[in-house]
């Protein structure tokens, strides 16, 4: 069958989204964290928009009507869809339909995030020294000796295991444990499976390059003077001079005595709450987290641009376009602090019995109920 090119109509239906209600998507799914870092990042960007001062009053500022959003509309046009429009959109069909026919080439991959924000899978120090035990000699019995031993390893790099123990649980000689364990020691970082301080300190001190003997002599036979720190008890009993064993004193304080640290990744992650359920009495109050949320307003000094002779016709068209920005974007965030809001008490209404006597008087509840109840569609009650 021979190719043909020629050209076809067809009428399609496709969710269109300008950008104006792509933001305000994108906002309603923000958490609160993560909207502090949108309005930073706003402010930054249009000129139009500033902070109103938490001390201020509104006699301070201009006339009430100067930053009224219904009278700051007369100066610009509106923008091409209503508001509401914003959270009544069917996001299924959005994802399905929006950008379907945007080719791979077609991609704006400078929407994509950071290489260094990206999260990384941190290496364990299990994983670690078992990885090292793959690519050794260690075969056999004593490859799954030195498993248990790895697998005995505290986060700080000691063995947390007694030899005796494993030596009865896998029926073999004492000492056979402590030939794979030694080789076990051998592995990186240096001082990993020591069953004290000292054997940890030692076999760091064994691998310096260049060699201490001196810091492996105090260690080995007078370690207790090491962790008294007296380096003129030492000094006498080996008869050297003081200034060998302080020096010989700093190298073993250079030494790591939590060997597996390092491979402790503990991470603090921070869990900041969009509202507040507060009891009072025998009801509930549902409060919006406005901590640290800025108040944004449109500059005044910009609105004045706009009706200055002075001012140039492109001048003004910037000012409107950004001006129209801007109140999008302070509409968006009030509507969506006012869906949080319904959504919370709808919520409320519903598992009234969960708040007041606990998790066995949980209610099943499903999207609908609370779309219904709060007259929103499914996708944004989520």
């Amino acid at each position: 069958m021979a190719l043909q090119i020629r050209q076809t109509l067809r009428q399609t239906q496709q969710l269109v989204m300008t950008p104006q209600l792509q933001q305000a998507i994108k906002l309603l799914q923000y958490s609160h964290q993560e909207m502090m870092n949108v309005l930073e990042q706003e402010l930054k960007e249009n000129p139009i928009l500033e902070v109103a001062p938490e001390d201020e009053t509104l006699s301070e500022q201009e006339p009430a009507d100067r930053n009224d959003l219904k009278s700051l509309e007369e100066l610009v046009k509106e923008p091409e869809n209503p508001l509401k429009e914003v959270f009544d959109v069917e996001w299924q069909n959005y994802l399905e339909s929006y950008g379907s026919d945007q080719g791979q080439s077609n991609q704006d991959f400078s929407t994509r995030p950071l290489l260094e924000n990206l999260a990384s899978n941190r290496q364990s120090l299990f994983n670690y020294l078992l990885q090292q035990l793959q690519l050794s000699s260690i075969e056999g019995e004593d490859r799954r000796i030195a498993l248990e031993l790895i697998g005995n390893v505290d986060e700080n790099g000691y063995l947390d295991l007694d030899l005796d123990e494993l030596a009865d649980r896998l029926q073999i000689d004492k000492e056979h444990v402590e030939l794979v364990l030694a080789r076990v020691q051998e592995f990186d970082p240096p001082g990993v499976a020591a069953r004290d301080l000292r054997e940890c300190l030692m076999i760091q001190a064994r691998a310096l390059d260049p060699p201490n003997p001196l810091a492996l002599e105090i260690l080995e036979e007078l370690f207790d003077l090491f962790e008294q720190s007296k380096p003129e008890v030492v000094a006498r009993k080996l008869k050297i001079p003081l200034e060998k064993v302080e020096e010989a004193f700093r190298v073993i304080s250079s030494l790591h005595p939590k060997p597996g640290r390092p491979f402790h990744h503990l991470e603090t992650k921070y869990v900041v709450p969009d509202i507040f359920v507060f009891k009072v009495g025998n009801d509930y109050s549902v409060v919006l987290n406005d901590d640290g949320m800025p108040r944004l307003r449109i500059s005044s000094f910009y609105q004045s641009q706009l009706h200055s002779a002075i001012s140039q016709s492109c001048t003004k068209d910037y000012i409107q376009e950004k001006m129209r920005g801007a109140m999008w974007l302070i509409k968006s965030i009030h509507q969506r602090q006012r869906t949080i809001y319904k959504v919370t008490q709808s919520i409320l209404k519903f598992q009234r019995e969960f708040f007041d006597k606990g998790i066995d008087y949980l209610k099943p509840l499903v999207l609908k109920d609370v779309a219904f109840d709060v007259d929103s569609c499914i996708s944004t009650s989520k």
